[in-house]
């Protein structure tokens, strides 16, 4: 075998160790940034390892080397503390060194030859690395499933069971590599062993990768029917207000009409102050928000009220807006949940408030709505993340706003600067025209 080949084919083992180092990562971390810039760095460490050991060829070096590179990976492409990076990234390597020691081992002790055999043959050691390789990726699925515990969550029950692939593969490796050792056998039909090892590789790692993806799929349909659940339930919350405020406006109205009678009745300056007060303190309860948009003047009422129980100063300017344009379900989802977090940021601090501002001008109706908020949101990737605990029943909000928000190609985005957070949402006008 040229050395052009084994140089290639060393090449590929470390492809390989970018992918189950990226995998690793993916199942139990999320990305610090996305999906392309956390392969790049995967894929440069593994570059640099695959230089270090042409250049040195040293196998202290190798680990000392894989376990600074893993760990800065899992540090700057995860979402991983420092010394969590350092803990996974030196049990990496020892999975890693465990697996090539066991491939060793076992052909040694089936084969009947020195422990050092694979240091006479450059065909055997590539053989076996591949070997490695499945058992590897075997030992990474186990752990990535019991360090995640997911198994009945989303799947990963069926991950393991997956595991018979790779450990079928591995099987076959290892009868691949006996039957070359007993048979004699050609140049051609050992690589013929060798491409055969990479292909299956290769095959194991596209059966788990659609596996994977299956999951991921499976957990954005869930999200989605839980986003459906909850906007529903606040739609039927908010009719169910709607028809209380209709009832309430009702009584209050007779109840005034009530007190006028009764201070027409009596002569006593007192009582009719007395009657005063009480047709004056009747105004506070009736319905502040007149934007004729049934809907928006419920959600603002509702959170108007909310806000004098919770002593935030709650402030709507709506100069020529009521975006009767959107449908009753999708302001829900959009109001709703912007003023629900906004409530949730405000009601801790000192000086709290919330301002809701309606606009439009020739290009856009705007929503503009400010709370005061002293600590910074945590987000991923501008994605607002959610600081509740069960995160299973939570953090469905924005991604509620932003599905309502496509069906009139609309958008978001917000800031947090001065102890002021701020969301603008942008919808262009001639969409709403069409809808």
């Amino acid at each position: 075998m040229s050395g052009l080949t084994v140089y290639a084919l060393t090449f590929l083992i470390y492809l390989l160790n970018t992918y189950l180092l990226f995998w690793y990562g993916y199942r139990l971390f999320d990305y610090r940034k996305n999906f392309k810039t956390t392969v790049t760095i995967c894929l440069a460490a593994n570059i640099i390892l695959w230089l270090l050991l042409n250049l040195f060829f040293n196998e202290v070096v190798n680990i000392v080397a894989t376990i600074i590179l893993f760990g800065l990976v899992l540090y700057s492409a995860f979402r991983c503390d420092k010394k969590l990076a350092l803990f996974h990234s030196l049990l990496l390597v020892a999975l890693m060194w465990i697996a090539e020691y066991m491939i060793i081992f076992i052909v040694s002790y089936i084969l009947d030859l020195e422990v050092t055999h694979f240091k006479n043959d450059i065909v055997i050691m590539i053989e076996e690395a591949f070997a490695s390789k499945f058992l590897y990726f075997i030992l990474l699925t186990i752990i990535s499933s019991f360090a995640k515990k997911r198994m009945k969550k989303d799947g990963t029950k069926i991950s393991i069971y997956l595991t018979i692939l790779p450990a079928t593969t591995f099987f076959i490796t290892v009868v691949l590599r006996v039957q070359s050792q007993y048979f004699e056998s050609s140049v051609l039909s050992t690589s013929l062993c060798v491409v055969a090892e990479v292909l299956m590789f290769i095959a194991n790692i596209v059966v788990f990768s659609v596996h994977e993806r299956d999951i991921t799929n499976q957990k954005k349909l869930h999200d989605m029917e839980m986003v459906e659940q909850k906007q529903a339930t606040n739609l039927e919350y908010l009719d169910i207000l709607e028809k209380k405020d209709e009832e309430t406006r009702i009584f209050i109205h007779d109840i005034r009409n009530n007190l006028i009678n009764i201070s027409n009745l009596t002569t006593e300056e007192n009582v009719k102050q007395y009657i005063q007060d009480i047709y004056d303190k009747s105004n506070e309860v009736s319905i502040k928000a007149k934007t004729k948009n049934r809907v928006l003047d419920v959600i603002i009422n509702k959170y108007a009220l909310l806000c004098k129980d919770k002593n935030i100063r709650f402030t709507t300017v709506a100069p020529n807006e009521n975006l009767s344009f959107i449908s009753d379900y999708d302001l829900s989802a959009i109001l709703d949940n912007i003023l629900r977090n906004a409530v949730e940021r405000a009601e801790n601090e000192t000086e709290p408030y919330i301002e809701l501002t309606l606009d439009c001008d020739n290009k856009f109706h705007k929503i503009i709505l400010k709370n005061s908020c002293s600590s910074e949101p945590i987000a991923d990737n501008d994605t607002l993340i959610t600081t509740k605990e069960n995160k299973k029943f939570h953090g469905y909000g924005m991604r509620s706003v932003a599905k309502a928000l496509k069906n009139y190609n609309g958008e978001f985005e917000w800031m947090f600067e001065n102890n002021e957070f701020k969301i603008v949402i942008l919808i262009p006008v001639k969409t709403s025209n069409l809808s």
